[in-house]
């Protein structure tokens, strides 16, 4: 018994390693959500999830920038750790922004 909950403690500690803190501003609403990603999640899913976390729903001509504004809608099929180990993301914060309006 006594491995077991060894054994599930460990797999706990292996889980959250691979966990992600993430945080994401949506503009439109003046909103920001602050959670744990899975590091294979795709940039898409977590986007997903930003919604769901905001309750906001996505607008067609949404689009997701890091912090300091690159676009990284390209590259929405990427896992977070793909993304971050090949320097893409220098860290995990992002911006859903919409059009600029003008006069």
């Amino acid at each position: 018994m006594q491995h077991d909950v060894h054994e599930a403690d460990h797999q706990q500690k292996d889980h959250d390693q691979h966990q992600i803190a993430v945080e994401f501003y949506h503009v439109a609403s003046l909103q920001d959500v602050k959670f744990k990603a899975n590091e294979d999640w795709t940039l898409q899913h977590t986007w997903n999830k930003a919604y769901e976390e905001l309750h906001e729903e996505r607008r067609a001509d949404d689009h997701l920038q890091t912090a300091d504004g690159k676009d990284v809608t390209p590259y929405l099929d990427m896992t977070l750790k793909h993304l971050y180990d090949h320097h893409i993301l220098k860290e995990h914060k992002f911006q859903i922004v919409g059009p600029t309006g003008g006069a």
